[in-house]
Order: structure tokens, then C-alpha cells, then sequence
């Protein structure tokens, strides 16, 4: 069951890069712009929840429950969601309440979500069946939603992102977080395409290629070749050094469209080092995943005292 047609996204160009320094090593860079499918549920995040919204509303589901820290493009997202589809939406915070809140939990509230914070040790009990059980007792009955919107029902609508490629890539990457995105895409990639997954966060080095794996069982997934990177994330989520800040702030002047520091920057910021040392073979076309998450700069800006362009 898909979600209401009284929601829909808005259609997403596959744009080429224009640039001089691609062109001299022969590489072709497309940008999938995953941005543009709604302000708030943008990128990834609007096919992550495509099928498990739809999924709640077939169980007859007024309340939807989920988990993310001050700064989730995901919260946002089913807040934004929720709301159009007028549901009690709950948002399951990590950490204590800071007397001011981040611009993505005031936006969340403007949605109308009901925010509840829990300390830090807790929130990393969220997929104990004991910790969620208390957490229902607490908020209600709820349709709960993992992290991210991450599980087996995400995958079918990342995996729609291949129906909109009109032409063959030797390379497509993305960003991942929680492993969900990357799974989606791998789960149904043609055998031609490297799947390569930056990694906002860091210490997951095992663990996130386990977490893509469990989540690819749950599919007949194609035999594609993928592979994670583990040391572009610039401090950990969240966090940049003074190099990606400056690639992030200088993107928009020479290609027109936005990059935010904790996801996106650091895909193209990795791959556009790997371009200029070469490491591509020649006439290799690759695609990027633009997964959105630009609400996420002002509060990036807010809390690292950073001045990045938050529109063009």
C-alpha cells in the first residue's frame, strides 16, 4: 500500500557535473538530486518512509513513534509527514533537553510532534524489545519506527532510485548513517555498478557492514559489488574539520546547488579527492546520491559557529 497520492514528492533531475578537473581525467560525475523531493521529507528519507508510513496507515496506526538526536533530518521528516497525514507523530530524542532547542526539534514542534528526551544510555537501548515495551507503557500504543526510518521495509523505496536512472554508472555513491540507503540501493543494483557507502560516523568500522547485511537478508538481493569507506567522516557525526567546511562552503559558487557538512559534504568532499589523485580508470561515470539534509546546516552553524550558505 503506498501513501495517499494527496502526498506525493516532487520529480528529481539527474544533473551532470560541469567540471573542468572531472574532465580532464575523463570522469563523468551525476548527481542524483534527492534534495528536491520535499523540503522537509527530502533525499533519502522520503524512501525510507515511503513503505513504512504506508504500512502504518494499513494497520489502522494513528500514532507514530521513532528515535533521532537534535539534529535528525529523520524526525523532521516524519514530523512533516504526520502531520500532512494528520497523525500524532512522537520523537523519541537522545540526551537530556538543552534549555534551547536545535532548529530541527523547533521545526519538529511546528509539526506538531510531541518530543520526549531520554538520557543517552537509554537511548542506546532503543531495539531492546524490554526498552520499547517500557517506552509504549510510557507514550501509548504507537506504530513504532526504527532509527533512520531504517528496516526491511525502507529498502523497496531506495531501491525505486534505479527505475529513475535512465543510463549505466560503473559507480554510485551515497552517505550512509544507518545502513538503510546503502541496503536499498544494493538490494536490487545492477551487476555493473560499485556501490560505495561513506560513512557519516565514525567507530562502526564491522559493525555497519553487519548492520547492511542483516538488513539485505530480509531481500533477494542482487550480486553487486559494494563496499564502505570508514575514514571520511571528519571527527565522527556531525562533525567537520576546517577543509570540508571550507569544500562545503565554496561547492555552491562553482556547481549551484547546496552540500550539507554531515552527510553530503563528505561524500562528494571523498570523492572529489579520489578524482584529483586519479583513482578512477579513464571514461568512468559516476553517479552521487544528493540525499538531502540541508535543514541540518543551521544547526551545524549554530552549534560550530560556522557561516555556511543555508540557500543560494
Amino acid at each position: 500500500m503506498p501513501l495517499p497520492t494527496t502526498f506525493l514528492p516532487n520529480e528529481v533531475p539527474l544533473q551532470r557535473l560541469q567540471d573542468v578537473e572531472y574532465e580532464k581525467r575523463g570522469v563523468e560525475v551525476w548527481v542524483k538530486r534527492d534534495d528536491l523531493i520535499h523540503p522537509q521529507v527530502s533525499g533519502n528519507k522520503w524512501r525510507k518512509l515511503k513503505y513504512v508510513v504506508a504500512d502504518a496507515l494499513e494497520k489502522s496506526a494513528t500514532k507514530l513513534i521513532t528515535f533521532g538526536g537534535a539534529h535528525s533530518n529523520h524526525l523532521l521528516a516524519l514530523a512533516a509527514v504526520s502531520h500532512h497525514l494528520h497523525l500524532t507523530a512522537v520523537g523519541v530524542v537522545r540526551g537530556e533537553q538543552a534549555e534551547k532547542l536545535s532548529p530541527t526539534l523547533q521545526a519538529c514542534q511546528e509539526f506538531g510532534m510531541q518530543l520526549h528526551f531520554v538520557s543517552r544510555s537509554d537511548y542506546r537501548r532503543k531495539s531492546e524489545p524490554d526498552f520499547q515495551q517500557e517506552l509504549l507503557k510510557e507514550l501509548g500504543t504507537g506504530y513504532l519506527i526504527p532509527e533512520g526510518g531504517t528496516s526491511s521495509l525502507a529498502l523497496p523505496g531506495v531501491a525505486e532510485i534505479w527505475q529513475e536512472l535512465d543510463q549505466p554508472f560503473d559507480f554510485l555513491y551515497t552517505a550512509v548513517g544507518t545502513g538503510g540507503t546503502l541496503a536499498g540501493l544494493v538490494s536490487v543494483a545492477p551487476r555493473e555498478t560499485q556501490l560505495v557507502g561513506v560513512l557519516a560516523l565514525k567507530g562502526y568500522q564491522g559493525q555497519m557492514e553487519k548492520d547492511v547485511e542483516s538488513l539485505l537478508a530480509s531481500s533477494n538481493s542482487s550480486a553487486s559489488t559494494w563496499k564502505l569507506i570508514h575514514d571520511a567522516h571528519h571527527g565522527g557525526y556531525a562533525k567537520a574539520t576546517p577543509e570540508l567546511v571550507h569544500f562545503v562552503k565554496e561547492w555552491p559558487q562553482n556547481h549551484r546547488f547546496l552540500l550539507d557538512p554531515i552527510y553530503t559534504g563528505k561524500v562528494f568532499y571523498h570523492l572529489h579527492k579520489q578524482i584529483l589523485t586519479n583513482q578512477f580508470p579513464a571514461n568512468s561515470r559516476i553517479c552521487v546520491l544528493h540525499t538531502g539534509g540541508l535543514q541540518g546546516i543551521e544547526g551545524f552553524n549554530q552549534r560550530w559557529g560556522s557561516q555556511l550558505p543555508t540557500s543560494l
